[in-house]
């Protein structure tokens, strides 16, 4: 089983450039030892995002994660 193909132009609303997917390539290779490491990515993408970017002008939406835990025997028989 081999690389997969490059999606159409159409497929990806046109904003596949070569540069981007040379990095998907580069994360899809078969042999696990030869993909690019995670910290590499994150800089490759930081030069492939348009400079007119602007974060804050991004919607961020914050979750908190809530765990029930159990009291302990403590707090039970306080």
């Amino acid at each position: 089983m081999g690389a997969p193909e490059r999606p159409s132009s159409e497929d990806t609303c046109y904003r596949m450039t070569d540069a981007w997917w040379d990095l998907c390539s580069r994360c899809l290779r078969m042999d696990p030892s030869s993909r690019i490491r995670a910290e590499d990515v994150v800089k490759a993408t930081g030069g492939l995002l348009p400079s007119a970017v602007l974060f804050d002008e991004v919607e961020t939406t914050t979750v908190a994660v809530v765990t029930e835990e159990k009291p302990s025997e403590a707090q039970r028989q306080s």
